[in-house]
């Protein structure tokens, strides 16, 4: 059962490059928990020596590079825990399937190998079968709520089977426990075996078959977990300090694969990075006041702090897969000759910014001073990253330089008189391409905004102005952040609210379907001036400055932003959005401070420039902070906070809770009507009565430590019960009418009245010598349902 659990995360995840270090966790988890067992330790001594043993082999597994000979060491713990606050955040902003980093690989093993030993306790030590199968169950579930819908019904029969196979398993097992011959013909282990694994394997086929077909199948959940909203910082740390993140650049092996391209595994080859971004929302809503870094620069060339670009959609969200180089000389760049500004240079001191991706004003072309740390280009998506090394071990604070020549178009002209004609054709389809599933609702609703436009610019400013002046589109901090086909369908129709996120995909989906080359950029805006920073000053960047915006592509020019978000505008755009800088955010009283304009060019104002908010709530009335948790991940990977988020695990975990919660409550009801119904089925078969009354007897000499032997009968058990303990009741003389019940010709019904009343006392008398909290345990275990079942079935 824990072999098909650990294979159904393969739901999870891009690639199956984690089962074997999960998988190898598990077992050493269900070896540990066996030899414990045998050694007779206590469940809490074995679950110490259990998580050792662990702890030593996730250390050999994935840590082997910090590891003192085989054992964990400080530095073992402390980028464990780091490599689990990053994988909360990719949980929070990443669908699945993700890349397999070893965060979430080690919280899916440490996951699988506790279900294993506590699947362990329960089956062997309990001999509880139902509760056997809860935990591995628990994960399943969670598997099936975050993950991927893709074999759904294969990973259902086979997860179907192993429980039966294991209750079928753990049944033959403890009835060879309870007793050492059949007491009734016809009813062998093997032909209760057969039976059972014949009624299994037909239901597990009949499910697999007709389910799929079955009416309601393919409807709408009840309940839509992904609606659930909860805050996205990790619960066990406070506001870590930021840390490099090795898991994103990891070398090609079994926990890493999908953090590097090509099929060589040459550690040196192009590098496919994990999301710069996937804290973006807990910045925005738990850490939107705290720094992440600062800029010093002059006040006037104040810029978007650009990250990275997302080229790649597959309708599930945005990503993208680049080739870095060493950034030593000058930097290749993409912005057309004529299109060229004037040059700038920024000083950028990181604070507060854990990730591999750098703040840059686009475009950079030289890199100053690299601060000591060794840093990579990708002149494709404009990103300056710490390279591999840096990232594995270099300082995650630290101050570089670069010089970057930003765009200047002062006429929009240059921008109408060029189409798409120009481009390379294989250069347009990449950056025009959408996944086969696009709704066509959406395309519709594309041209329908494009209707009469004249040239491709003005196709860009249309689907810009629909999302902030025609469409009736609102700033909302609060929405779900999903942003797949189907959420775009629901964003542009439904909810028309969002954030940067929503605003920047939805406008990149619909310019490409119009055929615009487009892509999404990810970083923050300018920040907060901040004159006694610096030598003369510098920028505040904190987390309310996260930021996503639509980037289109024209001939002669190059990358070209625009603004499709409410209230927000950067700087030096004017001429060509129509839009002048703005953003907005909290204070750090939680206040929500004015948007910061730009001068209007001479003779206009901001309200005729068309600042965002004509027609629109202003962001005084909405809530804080620009936002984005657009997130980069690798092929095949989502971006958003859609099925494998957060607020899926939580409600998933709630629903779990209050159905364990419900049927814990109801197993003491459940008990005493079972047991009145065995009873009268038997009420004129007065050996199964009997029979019935002993095997309540040996449930609770078991509670009071006194379990029976497998090879012990009736007498040979009263009689050890007696030399242990004393007389616990009048055990001898039901033992006398048991085996006289089992093997006499005749029973008469006086026999069962008397073994009635021989077993309520015992039972009273061994309750008496347990605590009240074993008392409680026992009245809520519900393994003796199925004990009892067994009983009466073989009677």
């Amino acid at each position: 059962m824990t072999v098909v659990v650990g294979a159904g995360m393969s739901r999870l995840f891009t690639d199956g490059s984690f089962l074997s270090d999960v998988l190898a966790l598990a077992v050493v988890a269900h070896v540990i928990a066996a030899a414990t067992r045998r050694a007779r330790l206590p469940v809490l001594a074995a679950g110490l020596v259990c998580g050792a043993s662990l702890a030593v082999t996730a250390t050999v597994l994935l840590y082997p590079d910090t590891a003192w000979l085989v054992l964990p060491t400080a530095d073992t713990a402390l980028l464990a825990r780091d490599h689990l606050v990053d994988a909360w955040s990719v949980v929070n902003a990443s669908s699945a399937p993700v890349v397999p980093a070893p965060g979430l690989v080690l919280g899916a093993a440490a996951a699988l190998s506790a279900s294993a030993f506590l699947a362990d306790t329960a089956a062997f030590r309990m001999r509880a079968a139902v509760t056997a199968v809860v935990p591995a169950s628990a994960v399943y579930g969670f598997t099936v709520a975050a993950g991927t819908g893709d074999g759904a019904v294969r990973h259902g029969a086979l997860f179907s089977g192993a429980v039966g196979a294991t209750m079928v398993a753990l049944w033959l097992r403890n009835r060879r426990v309870d007793t050492w011959i059949e007491p009734r013909p016809g009813r062998g282990t093997l032909a209760m075996a057969r039976a059972g694994s014949a009624a299994l394997m037909l239901a597990v086929v009949s499910g697999a078959v007709a389910g799929p077909w079955l009416p309601g199948a393919s409807a709408a959940p009840w309940v839509d977990l992904a609606e659930f909203e909860v805050t996205d910082a990790a619960p066990w740390v406070d506001r870590p300090s930021p840390q490099p993140e090795p898991w994103a650049d990891f070398e090609l092996r079994s926990t890493a694969a999908g953090s590097m391209s090509g099929s060589d595994g040459n550690p040196d080859g192009p590098r496919v990075l994990v999301s710069p971004l996937v804290q973006v929302r807990s910045r925005l809503v738990e850490l939107s006041d705290r720094e992440l870094f600062t800029v010093e620069v002059l006040q006037d060339e104040r810029q978007y702090w650009r990250l990275t670009s997302l080229d790649e959609f597959d309708g599930n969200g945005w990503g993208a897969r680049s080739d870095y180089a060493d950034a030593t000389g000058p930097l290749a760049g993409t912005i057309g000759p004529a299109a060229a500004g004037a040059a700038i240079v920024q000083t950028v001191s990181l604070s507060g910014l854990g990730n591999s991706y750098l703040p840059v004003a686009f475009e950079p072309r030289r890199v100053i001073d690299d601060g000591g740390v060794a840093l990579e280009y990708e002149t494709a998506s404009g990103s300056l990253i710490k390279a591999r090394s840096a990232a594995l071990s270099g300082p995650s604070r630290f101050t570089y330089s670069a010089e970057s020549v930003v765009p200047a178009i002062a006429d929009p002209d240059r921008l109408r008189n060029v189409d798409t004609s120009a481009l390379d054709a294989d250069f347009l389809a990449f950056n025009t391409q959408l996944p086969d599933d696009a709704r066509q609702v959406v395309l519709d609703e594309a041209q329908r905004v494009t209707a009469g436009s004249r040239s491709d610019y003005h196709r860009a400013l249309l689907l810009q102005d629909y999302f902030r002046l025609d469409g009736g589109f609102r700033y909302d901090l609060q929405v779900h952040s999903d942003h797949g086909t189907g959420s775009l369908e629901e964003f542009l129709f439904d909810v028309r609210a969002g954030y940067c996120q929503q605003f920047a995909t939805a406008y990149a989906a619909m310019a490409r379907s119009v055929g615009l080359p487009t892509r999404v950029a990810v970083g923050f805006t300018w920040g907060k001036w901040d004159p006694t920073r610096g030598e003369e000053g510098a920028y505040v960047v904190r987390g309310e400055h996260a930021h996503a915006w639509p980037e289109v592509y024209f001939a002669g020019t190059g990358w070209v932003r625009f603004e499709p978000t409410p209230g927000r505008g950067a700087p030096g755009d004017f001429a060509i959005t129509g839009h002048v800088a703005n953003q907005a955010g909290l204070q750090p009283s939680g206040e929500l401070r004015a948007p910061q304009p730009d001068a209007a060019p001479s003779g206009v104002s901001a309200d005729a420039a068309g600042s965002g908010f004509a027609g629109l709530r202003s962001p005084l009335d909405q809530d804080a902070a620009s936002g984005s948790d657009a997130a980069e991940r690798s092929a095949g990977t989502g971006d958003s906070a859609g099925p494998f988020g957060v607020p899926r695990l939580v409600a998933v975990g709630v629903l779990v809770l209050a159905a364990a919660a419900l049927m814990l409550g109801s197993v003491p009801v459940l008990r005493r009507l079972d047991r009145r119904r065995v009873r009268a089925r038997l009420a004129n078969d007065p050996a199964g009565l009997i029979e019935e009354w002993w095997g309540d007897a040996v449930e609770a000499l078991a509670l009071a430590g006194l379990a029976p032997r497998t090879f012990e009968t009736p007498l040979e058990l009263a009689g050890r019960v007696a030399a242990a303990r004393g007389e616990v009741g009048p055990v001898s003389e039901l033992a006398t009418l048991a085996t006289h019940g089992r093997y006499a010709l005749n029973t008469s019904a006086s026999m069962a009245v008397r073994a009635g009343v021989l077993g309520s006392r015992v039972v009273a008398a061994c309750r008496r010598r347990v605590s009240v909290s074993s008392r409680l345990v026992a009245a809520f275990d519900p393994s003796p349902l199925l004990v009892r079942r067994r009983r009466a079935v073989s009677g």
